[in-house]
C-alpha cells in the first residue's frame, strides 16, 4: 500500500523545482518563502531560490547522464547545494558539509 510519504519521495527534482515557478505565486507563495525556507533571507525570495534549485537540478542530471562536470566548478555547485540546504535545515546542512566526500573525489580523479 502507498503512502503519503511513499508519493512525495517518489517525485522529482524536477518537480519540486517546478513548484517554485511563477505560476504558483497566488496558490503557494503568497506569503512568501518562509514556511519551505525558514532560513531564507529578505533577499532570498521565491525566484532565487528557484534559480539555485534549478541550477542544482541541472547539475545533478548532468551526472546521472555522466556528462563531463570537473571543469564546471563542482566546488560551486556544492556549495550551491549546501546553500539550499542550509535554507531548510541547518542540521541538514551541517551533516551534509560533514559527510562530503567532495574533495576527496576531486583529488582522486584520473588526470589526463
Amino acid at each position: 500500500m502507498l503512502s503519503q510519504d511513499h508519493i512525495v519521495a517518489g517525485l522529482s527534482l524536477g518537480f519540486w523545482v517546478s513548484l517554485m515557478t511563477a505560476a504558483y505565486d497566488k496558490q503557494l507563495w503568497a506569503d512568501g518563502v518562509k514556511a519551505a525556507f525558514p532560513h531564507a533571507g529578505p533577499r532570498e525570495n521565491r525566484e532565487y531560490i528557484r534559480a539555485r534549485l534549478d541550477s542544482m537540478r541541472r547539475f545533478r542530471n548532468d551526472i546521472a547522464h555522466h556528462a563531463a562536470i570537473f571543469d564546471r566548478s563542482p566546488q560551486k555547485e556544492f556549495q550551491n547545494m549546501i546553500h539550499i540546504t542550509g535554507l531548510v535545515c541547518a542540521n541538514t546542512c551541517w551533516l551534509s558539509k560533514q559527510l562530503s566526500r567532495l574533495q576527496n573525489v576531486i583529488n582522486e580523479r584520473p588526470r589526463l
